[in-house]
């Protein structure tokens, strides 16, 4: 399971529950939420909604999925105001003006594919055992979301072991602390494996494209724009992986009895 469960990260809120045959008094558990305006060398970044934990990790994967950042030493400050909601966050450089580092990706990825180019991507197979394993895997290491329901989470496994596991009120973030985990402590992600708990939209299908994984492993559906999507960038995409079955929508070779 996961490690101790601070107080921090949820509230307790009196409700009150059907339970089946009554309307009675209850006590349940939510999960903390914070809003911050990102600056960066002074400029506005945009907005983050997340849960209070793991902070640097997430704002580290924002900016580099967003191409603000090529690795964690880009990053020389983070300053964060609580009381106004404000992070300043001091780097070296942009790497991109006004552009999206992972839309530069995938754009030049389908353009290769449009001209019969797949993007090349390690042959990473899995059994289905292997993909069953993972989704478990996933589930058990979240005991907040045992507690509050309130959480996403996300997890990059290599080669059989998983790496890095975290979790977030919004699925984005979740993803995004586990490519700051990965940033901070020089994790390669080229070719790995995202195990999430939530649905595909393109956008998600976006950050594990960036990240360069070859394989998603989700709890839940993927869009068919991010099918799509997920065809043309060569990453096999698996949805619906819940107790003994799932789906894989994209390059379904990867994957074996």
């Amino acid at each position: 399971m996961a490690e101790h469960i601070r107080d921090e990260y949820f509230v307790t809120r009196d409700v009150v529950t059907y339970n089946g045959s009554a309307l009675v008094s209850d006590k349940k558990n939510l999960v903390v939420e914070v809003s911050y305006q990102l600056y960066v060398n002074g400029r506005g970044a945009g907005e983050m909604i997340c849960s209070p934990w793991d902070k640097k990790e997430a704002f580290l994967g924002y900016l580099y999925l967003r191409g603000y950042i090529s690795s964690a030493g880009d990053v020389r400050a983070i300053d964060v105001d609580e009381e106004h909601g404000m992070v300043n966050i001091t780097i070296r450089e942009y790497l991109t003006d006004e552009t999206d580092m992972e839309n530069l990706l995938l754009e030049d990825e389908v353009l290769l594919n449009e001209q019969g180019i797949v993007p090349k991507r390690d042959d990473v197979r899995l059994s289905v055992r292997e993909v069953l394993a993972f989704s478990r895997g996933l589930e058990e290491r979240s005991a907040l979301f045992h507690r509050t329901g309130g959480v996403h989470c996300a997890a990059f496994v290599h080669h059989g072991v998983f790496l890095s596991y975290k979790e977030d009120v919004s699925h984005h973030v979740a993803v995004d602390k586990v490519v700051g985990d990965c940033l901070l402590r020089k994790i390669p992600m080229k070719d790995g494996i995202l195990i999430f708990s939530g649905r595909v939209p393109v956008e998600i299908l976006q950050k594990v494209g960036a990240m360069g994984c070859s394989i998603l492993i989700a709890k839940s559906a993927p869009t068919n724009y991010s099918c799509r999507l997920a065809q043309q960038l060569g990453i096999t995409l698996i949805g619906f992986a819940r107790d003994k079955t799932f789906n894989v929508y994209s390059h379904p070779e990867r994957i074996y009895e």
